[in-house]
C-alpha cells in the first residue's frame, strides 16, 4: 500500500467514526485504533448496554462480493461486540450492495469514495447533533469548518488508540462555538444562556436580561408568546416601565433556544438599517429587540416582515413609544399577582436574600414577617415596584438624598416631586406644576432641567406622559422625613413653604391632604415649637373641612391629624362640638375610625393631669350623642365594619354615658350574633372589637361587665382558636384581657378574674382540642412560638393541665427542624414558648427537648435552658462550649433556679460555672433591675450553700462606692420610686441575713437613704 493509500484510509476512516457517532445517540465512549482488541477492529463505541465494533475497508478499485465475505467472517471470528458493522467506502459490484448482512455482521449500503460528499453528510448529521444537544452552531460555514475539525480531533485520538467520552465530544462542540470570534462589523450580538445570576438581581431592582431567565419567576404572558411565535413568528410586547416586559421575551427566547434555536440581540451600538442589512445566517435563530422604540417604527415593521417559521422576532417596547401595530399589551398587575404566588412559595430561598438588603423581615416576634411584607408588595402597581417593596427599597433614601447635594438644586426639585406625589395620592406631578414651583425657588429653566434630569438618570424619579414621580410612595415619604430632619435644617423655611403651599392648593383633595398630613406627623421639623411654622394651614383647611366632610371621609380625617399636629385646647376642640357628634354617629368605616381618635384626643385632653376643671368636658360631649342615630348605625353594621364601630363605640363608651342602658336595649344583638356564629375565623379581631366594646358599656360599676355577649359567641371563640390556635386569642385582647380579665399579671394591680369570669374562660378552655395547638408546632417559626406562649399563657391559667395534653401530641421530630435556627441561637421566643413545657418537677418534656437538640444549640447556653438541662449544661461547660448565669435580660430569676438545678446534678460543676462568671454576676448586681427582690437573696443563699470560700470571694468583690453601683443609686432616687422601693427592701432583707451580706445590706440602706435625703 502507497504511503497516500495509507493516509487516504485513515482519513476516511476519522471521517466514518465521525458520521456513525453523530448518527447515533447510544454511545458513551468512542476509539479508533483501540489497541486492546484485534486488528480487525477499526472503530469501536461502548455505552450502557451494549458495545459496537466496525471495521473500515475502502478502495479505489472495486470491491468484490468475495472480499465482502472475507473481511466479515474475520471480524466474526476476532470480537466479541455486541453489534458489528463493516463499512465499504468505494466503487462495489451490485451484489455487495444487496449484501445487508454477512452471518453476524451488518453491512450497510457502501458509501461512495467522496471526500466532500462525505463532509457534506457530516456537517448534516453535525447540525441535527448540535439541535439535539442544545448547542447553536453560528452558520453552515461555521459547521463545516468543525466537521473538518473534528476530523482531524480524531485522527490525532486514532494515532494513540486513546478512548473520546461523549461528554468530552459535546464539550470540544461548546467550546469551540464559544471561541469563535465575532468578525469586528457583526450587528447582531449571539446570546448565550450558559450563565444565570440568583434571583436577587430581580430583587435589587437591575434590568433583567438573559443571564435571569431561570431563577426569575415566569409570567403567564410568556406562553402566550410562545404559541403565537410558532404560528405567526413575531409577537410585540408592549407595557409601562418595570412591567416585566425584558424577563418575558428573554424567558420565550430561551424556550425556543433549549429546542435548538439561536438567540440574537441588536450590537449595543447597532443602527436599525445596518441590523437589517445583516440578519444572522444560522438557521433557526430567534431576534430579539428589547426596547425597540429606540429603533423606531420602520425598522420594527421591515424586521416583522422577514419573520418566519426559521426567524422568530420578539419586540418589546413602551406604551408611550408602541412600534408596532397592535401589540400585546403586558399587565402589571396580573404579573404582581403571580409574583406573590411564586414568590411566597420560594420563601425559605428568598427570606435570606431579601434580609441583606432590610434587616427588619425576620421571624423574630418584633420583626416585620415575610408574609406581610409579600402582601404590602401585592399592592403594587408593576413587578418592579413588587422587589423594591419586598427589599425596602425606601431605606436608601437618606443617603441619595445626601449625595444629592452636590448636584445643585436636585434636592429641592425631588422634595417637591415628592410633597405632591404624596398630596396626589402617589398619581404625581405635572410638568406644568414642576416648571411653577421651580420658579417658585427662584431657578431657570435651564437650572430645573439639568437637576431633573440628573435625577433621572439616577432612577430616583420616574417620567411618563410628562408626569413626574419618585420611584415609588414610600420613596416620597423617606425624602420628606429626610429633607426634614435635624441634620437639613437649612432647608426646612423652603421645605415648610412648599408644604403649607401643596396642602393649601384647592387642587388638592382633602384625602391628598390627609396623606400629606400623616407623613409630616412625626417628623423633627414639625414638632414641638416648630408647628408654628405650618399654623398658617389650620383655619383655611379647618374651614374647608367644615363644608366639605358631606362629600369626603377625609375631612374627618384631616381634622383628627389637625387635632393631633397642632394638639388643640379642649376650647378650640369644641368649637366645632355639634359638628363633632354629628361625625360620631355619621358612619362606619373611615369616619368612625378618624371620628374615634378625635374622640380619644377629647378623652387625653379631658383626663390631663393638673387640669381637674377639664376632667368632665369630654364626658359631657360624649353624653349627648343621638342615640337614634347610634342605634341605627349599629343595627345594620355589617361584618367588614365590626372594626370600625367597636372603635367609635369603645371611645363613646369610656365614660359609661346615661344612654349606655337604652343603647343597648335597643341594639339588635341577636341579628349581630347570628353574623358573628357564622362568620370567618379570620374576622375573630373585628368581632372581638365589637363586642369588646358592647361588654365596656354594658358595666354597670368599675369593672363589673355584662358578660352575657361573650357566654354567647363562646362558640365562635371556640372555633375560630381551634382554626388558629396561634394568633387568635392574642387577636381578641379585648374579651380576654379586659372582658374575662386575663390581662397580664403585672398590668393588674392586684385584680384578679371572679367566678363567672374564670368560668366562661373554663368553658371556652374546655371545648379546644390540645391536638390543634400541637400541630400548629409542626411548621412553627420564631414569631408564632411568642404568639403561642402568649396564648398558652392564658390557657395555663384557666387549666394548668391542658399544656400536659398539649405536649403528648407535639410532633417533636417536626418541631425540632421546624425550630432548629431558634435551637441554635436560643431565640427569647423559643425560650418563652418552653417555659410553658416544664411541667412537673422534672420540667418535661421541655427537658428532652433541649437534650434532643444539644448539638444544634451553638452555646454558651442561656440560663432559662441550664435550669431546665442542667446535664445539658454540665456538658457545655466541660466542653468549652460555656454556660451563662446572666442572660440578656439579667433575670435573676433564671440566674436563681440554673444554679440550683446544676447544683443538684453536680456540685462541684456547680462551684465552677459560678466561679468562671463572678464577674458577670458582679456587673449585673450592680446594674439597675425590674426583678423581686427576693431572687437576689435567694441567689446568695444559694452560693453560701454551696461554698463558702466562693460566697466570701463574692462579696469581698462588691463596692457601694463602684460608680457603676453609684450611677444606679442615683439612677433610683432621681426618677425610679417604684424600683427604689424594692431596692431598700432588698437590702433589708440582705440585712436580715447577717454576716458579711447582712453589713453590705445595712450600708446599701444607709446609701440609699443618704441618696434620698441629698435629693430632697
Amino acid at each position: 500500500m502507497s504511503g497516500q493509500d495509507g493516509n487516504r484510509g485513515y482519513l476516511i476512516q476519522s471521517v466514518i467514526a465521525l458520521l456513525e457517532s453523530l448518527n447515533r445517540s447510544d454511545w458513551d465512549q468512542l476509539t479508533l485504533e483501540p489497541t486492546h482488541v484485534s486488528d480487525k477492529i477499526d472503530i469501536s463505541w461502548s455505552g450502557a448496554s451494549s458495545t459496537k465494533a466496525c471495521q473500515v475497508k475502502s478502495s479505489i478499485n472495486q470491491i468484490s462480493i468475495s472480499d465482502v465475505q472475507k473481511w466479515a467472517n474475520e471480524l466474526e471470528q476476532q470480537s466479541t461486540a455486541d453489534e458489528l458493522t463493516l463499512i465499504l467506502v468505494g466503487p462495489c459490484s451490485a451484489s455487495v450492495a444487496k449484501v445487508g448482512r454477512h452471518g453476524k455482521v451488518n453491512v450497510p449500503c457502501p458509501k461512495n469514495l467522496d471526500f466532500d460528499g462525505l463532509l457534506g453528510l457530516a456537517a448534516h448529521l453535525l447540525d441535527r447533533f448540535l439541535v439535539q444537544e442544545q448547542i447553536n452552531a453560528r452558520s453552515p460555514s461555521h459547521r463545516e469548518l468543525m466537521v473538518r475539525a473534528l476530523v482531524t480531533e480524531l485522527s490525532i485520538f486514532a494515532s494513540s488508540g486513546s478512548p473520546f467520552g461523549r461528554r468530552d465530544f459535546v464539550d470540544l462542540l461548546k467550546a469551540w462555538l464559544k471561541n469563535v470570534e465575532t468578525p469586528s462589523d457583526l450587528r447582531w450580538e449571539l446570546v448565550d444562556f450558559s450563565y444565570q445570576r440568583g434571583i436577587e438581581n430581580a430583587i435589587a431592582g437591575k434590568r433583567l436580561g438573559p443571564a435571569d431567565v431561570n431563577q426569575c419567576p415566569s409570567f403567564s404572558i410568556c406562553g402566550q408568546v410562545i404559541i403565537e411565535l410558532e404560528r405567526s413568528h413575531w409577537f410585540s410586547i408592549a407595557g409601562q416601565q418595570g412591567c416585566g416586559k425584558s424577563i418575558t421575551a428573554w424567558q420565550a427566547a430561551k424556550k425556543f433556544h433549549d429546542r435548538g434555536y439561536s438567540v440574537w440581540r441588536p450590537h449595543y451600538n447597532a443602527k436599525g438599517d445596518e441590523l437589517l442589512k445583516h440578519l444572522p445566517m444560522a438557521s433557526p435563530s430567534v431576534l430579539v429587540i428589547d426596547d425597540a422604540q429606540q429603533f423606531g417604527a420602520g425598522f420594527a415593521d421591515r424586521l416583522s416582515e422577514r419573520s418566519c417559521e426559521k426567524l422568530k422576532v420578539i419586540l418589546t417596547n413602551t406604551l408611550a413609544d408602541i412600534v408596532t401595530p397592535n401589540p400585546s399589551c403586558i399587565s402589571p398587575t396580573s404579573c404582581v399577582d403571580e409574583l406573590k404566588n411564586k414568590i411566597l412559595t420560594r420563601r425559605d430561598e428568598i427570606l435570606p436574600i431579601v434580609q441583606r438588603f432590610d434587616d427588619e423581615i425576620s421571624d423574630r416576634y418584633m420583626g416585620t414577617s415575610f408574609e406581610r411584607r409579600i402582601d404590602d408588595c401585592a399592592r403594587q402597581k408593576t413587578p418592579w415596584e413588587f422587589f423594591w417593596v419586598l427589599r425596602g427599597g425606601w431605606r436608601t433614601a437618606r443617603e441619595e438624598y445626601e449625595s444629592l447635594k452636590q448636584v445643585p438644586n436636585a434636592n429641592a426639585l425631588v422634595t417637591a416631586i415628592a410633597i405632591r406625589q404624596i398630596s396626589s395620592c402617589d398619581a404625581g406631578i405635572s410638568g406644568k406644576i414642576i416648571s411653577r414651583i421651580s420658579g417658585e425657588l427662584g431657578l431657570t429653566g435651564d437650572e430645573a432641567d439639568k437637576a431633573i434630569s440628573h435625577l433621572a438618570s439616577l432612577g430616583l424619579i420616574l417620567i411618563s406622559d410628562d408626569i413626574f414621580r419618585t420611584k415609588h410612595i414610600s420613596y416620597a415619604h423617606r425624602i420628606i422625613e429626610t429633607s426634614l430632619n435635624t441634620e437639613n435644617q437649612e432647608t426646612w423655611p423652603s421645605v415648610i413653604d412648599m408644604l403649607v403651599a401643596t396642602v393649601l392648593d384647592d387642587n388638592t383633595s382633602l384625602q391628598g391632604v390627609c396623606w400629606v398630613l400623616n407623613a409630616i406627623q412625626l417628623i423633627d421639623a414639625v414638632r414641638f415649637s416648630q408647628r408654628k411654622k405650618l399654623r398658617p394651614v389650620l383655619e383655611p383647611l379647618m374651614n374647608r373641612c367644615r363644608h366639605e366632610w358631606r362629600q369626603t371621609e377625609w375631612a374627618v380625617g384631616c381634622v383628627s391629624l389637625l387635632f393631633k399636629l397642632f394638639e388643640f385646647s379642649l376650647e378650640e376642640m369644641l368649637t366645632d362640638k355639634e359638628l363633632l357628634l354629628e361625625w360620631f354617629t355619621a358612619s362606619t368605616g373611615r369616619i368612625a375610625r378618624f371620628s374615634s381618635e378625635i374622640a380619644n384626643h377629647l378623652i387625653c385632653a379631658s383626663d390631663k393631669k393638673g387640669c381637674p376643671e377639664t376632667s368632665d368636658v369630654a364626658k359631657t360631649l360624649f353624653e349627648q350623642i343621638d342615640l337614634i342615630r347610634l342605634t341605627g348605625l349599629a343595627n345594620n353594621v355589617t361584618l367588614d365594619d365590626f372594626y370600625s364601630f367597636g372603635e367609635i363605640l369603645n371611645r363613646l363608651a369610656y365614660y359609661h354615658p346615661p344612654w349606655s342602658e337604652a343603647f343597648l336595649a335597643q341594639f339588635d344583638w341577636s341579628r349581630a350574633l347570628k353574623i358573628i356564629l357564622t362568620a370567618n375565623a379570620s374576622r375573630a379581631y373585628a368581632v372581638d372589637k365589637l363586642v369588646g366594646s358592647l361588654t365596656l358599656l354594658s358595666r354597670r360599676e368599675r369593672c363589673q361587665c355584662n358578660l352575657q355577649y361573650i357566654e354567647d359567641i363562646v362558640p365562635f371563640i371556640v372555633r375560630a382558636i381551634g382554626t388558629d390556635p396561634i394568633h387568635t386569642i392574642n387577636s381578641m385582647d379585648n374579651i380576654f384581657w379586659y372582658c374575662l380579665g386575663f390581662i397580664p399579671h403585672f398590668l393588674r394591680g392586684g385584680e384578679y378574674p371572679d367566678e363567672r369570669q374564670t368560668r366562661i374562660a373554663q368553658s371556652i378552655v374546655a371545648q379546644l382540642d390540645p391536638l390543634d395547638f400541637a400541630l400548629a408546632m409542626k411548621n412553627i417559626i420564631s414569631r408564632d412560638m411568642e404568639n403561642l406562649a402568649r396564648c398558652l399563657s392564658i390557657i395555663h391559667e384557666v387549666d394548668a393541665e391542658f399544656i400536659s395534653r398539649v405536649a403528648s401530641h407535639v410532633p417533636e421530630e417536626e418541631f425540632d427542624v421546624a425550630a432548629r435556627s431558634d435551637w441554635s441561637a436560643q431565640s427569647d421566643e423559643l425560650r418563652h414558648l418552653l417555659g410553658f413545657f416544664c411541667i412537673g418537677k422534672d420540667r418535661q418534656p421541655a427537658r428532652n427537648w433541649v437534650v434532643r437538640n444539644e448539638q444544634v444549640i451553638a452555646g454558651p447556653l442561656e440560663p432559662m435552658l441550664a435550669a431546665v438541662a442542667p446535664e445539658t449544661a454540665i456538658n457545655f461547660f466541660k466542653s468549652g462550649k460555656g454556660v451563662k448565669l446572666i442572660g440578656v435580660e439579667r433575670r435573676w430569676n433564671e440566674t436563681v433556679l440554673a444554679i440550683a438545678a446544676i447544683a443538684e446534678v453536680d456540685r462541684d460543676v456547680c462551684i465552677d460555672v459560678v466561679r468562671d462568671q463572678l464577674q458577670k454576676l458582679e456587673e449585673s448586681l450592680y446594674d439597675l433591675t425590674l426583678d423581686s427582690p427576693k431572687y437576689i437573696a435567694t441567689f446568695f443563699h444559694l452560693i453560701h450553700e454551696l461554698s463558702v470560700e466562693l460566697f466570701s470571694s463574692f462579696v469581698g468583690r462588691l463596692n457601694l462606692d463602684d460608680p457603676r453601683a453609684v450611677k444606679t443609686i442615683g439612677q433610683l432616687v432621681k426618677s425610679q420610686p417604684k424600683e427604689l422601693a424594692h431596692y431598700k427592701k432588698l437590702a433589708r432583707l440582705a440585712h436580715r441575713m447577717g454576716g458579711e451580706v447582712g453589713v453590705l445590706g445595712e450600708r446599701l440602706l444607709m446609701r440609699l437613704k443618704e441618696a434620698t435625703a441629698t435629693a430632697r
